[in-house]
């Protein structure tokens, strides 16, 4: 999709938002969301032809395209297998000019290995929120490029205006693709990389396997050999996005340069639609932007440089669109677009010489937060321009975003509070949440779980309204909950969606008052100067190896670690004196988590943290020792870190005591002697293997939540110094020894454990859709031998069911690198 002129990839949550000063006299403007549901990583929206109330959303990494109706979501159109390192993944949405009546939709994705794809997929018959996955109909298939960068992957049909005066290039599909390179294919006539393409899908002459489209009639080399006939531009580098400007027909679109510039072009529609003869050479690579690079001779088969409209200085620039809706008259004819980094432009009435560059800072003004990262932008059937936001703090996830002048006196609702995801049996749960909007906020909540109150009205002062729940769960399990909030007379409305997890009191690690601790915590330091990362270990950092270890008596920065580039771990336990709920919370100048029992309580990485300080967590607890790991990233710019906690009855919080921090005694080789214990056998598996072991996963009680493989209360995760390597299998390890057994230590021989001993074992392995799960199994030792079971997971991943014998043929599993395995 872009690249950096380090030739990096850029990551998309790094895009920035690029707009421009409104005309004289034009109106100031804002962003409203579209949808009442954040999406994961959207990269592209559409609106269905002929109706603005239904809109489609891709979301990047799980192939899904979401149908939003009004802004609420109501299913999931399709859902596609796509590759997802890097730039790949579910990319462009199109809907055929004719969709009301043939129902076809096009989706430019890429398969495993990097593939660029191009299919189409029909409405289904019987139900018009979905597409029929039995419809697909490959249209062009673009192997992978020397790099694994640059797919392009913009995709629109001439728009309906023009129709009307030309009906021969109805269903002409213009695509735009990238070089998949650095230099190399986009003056290549012999490949589809670097250039822009122009298809007839015409379904009423094409449309079958045998012949998926054709050749639209003014192609300028129609009569060559494929994939030349295709050809309308070459010379691209990566056209992210592009469009048609809905009053003229011209095609607008952003290339993104290497070192040095960034260009915007613009190709009439006389140029791209009349009857040429010579095919558009967009200059890349001996062209960049404006500036002529002369160690690159183009082919002399092809014309001169056809020059941008407008050429930049280095940054990455994702095509935008004509305005031609009426909400915003200042802005008619106005070209916007996106940028990574400043400049932040937009041609004023598609001037390139009437540039503005000041109207970001004003619309987060008006938004009241920050502009999220842009991906691409959209326009519904009236002409009035959508953004799509890869990640929208404070929503919870990516959106679509609509262009509309700014009203000090109107505001659509939104939650400006995220909830507590987790209750104890017997203690109240609370969330005050706040909502906010202009002129007036009703708030409903259409499901909550029995016997919760609410929302209680607590405070309301415009734009601001403050509720609070009340619940008190009876019992351990999961509770959805669903609140609606609108502001008076403005759309969308707003949803906050939450499933509350209710569990009992945490066991304690070790009991109050034993000697197998002693005061202080560990930690250990892990440098990154090779800026490879390591955020995702956190707090734990398995598989890496610390630089320094010490000792600490509160939660304060080690001396003598790096100022940048470093992660600092922190673990031992924390002491409790009473049973019931304790909240912690976090801050430090970059990331900080803390987990107990295995259990993450509190992450200032999260969205929801971020935006606000009085965020925390809660975990029940009983008294006791528990284990605590607390992990801090550094990545520049300072060093801080502050962990907090609230005691039962406490009126706020303060930093945890000296006195409430614990570490294995001295002498304490494993770490192991304060460990509680469990029942023989997890007290639900049989003595001997010829007795009936439980039918499911979730009926061994070895795991306290399933979905994040939470071991329960008394298990140990442990690993192996040696591990064996499973065909690139991913595995995790745990233990569980009857309470008061001891394991047998010897240093050079076999190690004794008690009979009711249990280890677990489990295998899972990455595909190009996410982790898949496949086994695992468990060795009961029963004092005069040991068996063992294996429990085979479900392809939903939910559960495992008990499994007398594994058929290795039914694992056959595609990598994530494409490999069958």
């Amino acid at each position: 999709m872009l690249q950096t002129a380090a030739r990096t990839v850029i990551a998309l949550a790094t895009l920035c938002m690029l707009l421009a000063r409104p005309l004289a006299g034009g109106e100031p403007l804002t962003l409203y969301h579209a949808i009442n549901t954040p999406v994961a990583n959207p990269t592209c929206a559409a609106f269905q032809p002929g109706d603005d109330s239904r809109l489609y959303v891709l979301e990047k990494n799980t192939g899904d395209i979401w149908l939003f109706q009004n802004g609420n979501r109501i299913g999931k159109y399709l859902d596609l297998t796509v590759s997802t390192e890097g730039e790949r993944g579910l990319l462009t949405l199109v809907f055929d000019p004719d969709f009301q009546a043939n129902g076809h939709c096009y989706i430019f994705s890429t398969q495993p290995g990097g593939t660029g794809v191009i299919e189409r997929y029909t409405r289904d018959a019987g139900d018009a929120n979905r597409a029929d996955p039995s419809s697909r109909l490959e249209i062009l298939r673009i192997p992978r490029g020397a790099s694994d960068v640059h797919y392009g992957s913009w995709m629109g049909f001439t728009p309906a205006a023009l129709v009307t005066a030309d009906p021969d290039n109805k269903h002409w599909l213009t695509i735009t693709v990238g070089d998949a390179s650095d230099g190399v294919n986009s003056q290549n006539l012999n490949t589809r990389h670097g250039k822009i393409l122009r298809l007839d899908v015409d379904p009423t002459r094409f449309g079958t396997p045998a012949q998926p489209y054709g050749i639209p009639s003014r192609n300028p080399w129609r009569t060559q050999a494929a994939p030349r006939n295709e050809f309308i531009a070459i010379g691209v580098r990566n056209p992210w996005r592009g469009g048609f400007d809905r009053a003229t027909g011209d095609l607008w679109l952003c290339d993104v340069g290497a070192s040095t510039h960034e260009e915007v072009d613009r190709i009439p529609y006389a140029v791209m639609a009349g009857p040429a003869t010579t095919v558009l050479n967009l200059g890349w690579p001996a062209w960049e932007g404006a500036q002529r690079d002369p160690a690159n001779i183009m082919a002399p088969e092809v014309p001169d440089h056809y020059a941008p409209i407008r050429s930049f200085g280095s940054g990455a620039y994702i095509g935008g669109r004509v305005y031609r809706g009426s909400a915003m008259p200042g802005w008619q004819g106005s070209y916007i677009w996106s940028n990574h980094g400043p400049p932040m432009m937009a041609m004023l009435g598609g001037d390139p010489n009437n540039l503005r560059t000041d109207l970001k800072t004003e619309i987060e003004g008006n938004l009241g937060q920050g502009i999220g990262q842009i991906t691409s932008f959209a326009e519904d059937n009236a002409g009035e321009l959508y953004a799509v936001v890869f990640e929208q703090g404070g929503f919870g996830g990516g959106s679509v975003m609509r262009f509309a002048p700014y009203d000090a006196n109107r505001r659509p609702a939104r939650f400006t509070t995220q909830p507590e995801l987790y209750a104890t049996v017997g203690f109240e749960y609370t969330y005050n949440l706040a909502v906010d909007g202009l002129p007036s906020v009703a708030l409903t909540a259409p499901t909550l779980p029995a016997g919760m109150t609410g929302p209680t009205i607590t405070a309301s002062t415009p734009p601001t309204l403050r509720a609070t729940l009340r619940w008190t769960p009876t019992a351990i399990g999961t509770f959805p909950v669903r609140l609606r909030a609108e502001s008076s007379g403005v759309s969308p409305a707003a949803w906050q969606e939450f499933t509350i997890t209710v569990q009992g009191p945490r066991l304690a690690d070790v009991a109050s008052g034993s000697t197998a601790v002693r005061s202080g915590l560990d930690w250990a330091s892990f440098n990154d100067a090779a800026g490879d990362g390591f955020w995702d270990t956190v707090p734990v950092f398995s598989g890496l190896v610390p630089t320094q270890r010490g000792s600490l008596s509160t939660i304060t920065l080690p001396p003598g670690i790096p100022a940048d580039r470093v992660a600092v771990r922190y673990d031992g336990y924390i002491r409790v004196d009473s049973e019931g709920v304790y909240r912690f919370r976090a801050t430090a100048d970059d990331r900080v988590r803390v987990a107990i029992g295995g259990r993450l309580v509190y992450d200032y990485d999260s969205a929801p943290a971020r935006a606000n300080p009085a965020a925390s967590g809660s975990i029940s607890l009983q008294p006791g020792y528990h284990r605590i790991e607390i992990g801090y990233l550094e990545q520049a710019g300072g060093q801080s870190i502050d962990v907090q906690w609230q005691p039962i009855g406490a009126g706020g919080f303060s930093a945890i005591p000296a006195g409430n921090l614990f570490r294995p005694a001295a002498g304490s080789a494993y770490g192991l002697e304060g460990q509680v214990g469990v029942a023989p056998n997890l007290g639900t598996f049989p003595a001997t293997a010829a007795a009936a072991p439980p039918a499911r996963l979730s009926l061994t009680g070895a795991f306290s939540n399933l979905a994040t493989l939470q071991p329960a209360p008394g298990i140990i995760a442990y690993d192996v110094a040696s591990p064996l390597w499973s065909d690139d299998a991913d595995k995790g390890r745990w233990l569980a020894v009857p309470a008061g057994g001891t394991i047998g230590f010897t240093a050079r021989d076999n190690w004794s454990f008690p009979a009711g001993s249990v280890f677990i074992k489990h295998f899972a392995i990455n595909t190009p859709s996410g982790q898949r799960r496949l086994e695992t199994r468990f060795l009961i030792m029963n004092g005069t031998g040991t068996y063992g079971v294996t429990y085979k997971w479900n392809e939903a991943g939910t559960d495992a069911e008990l499994d007398p014998g594994i058929d290795a043929s039914s694992l056959e599993l595609t990598r994530s690198d494409g490999r069958r395995q």
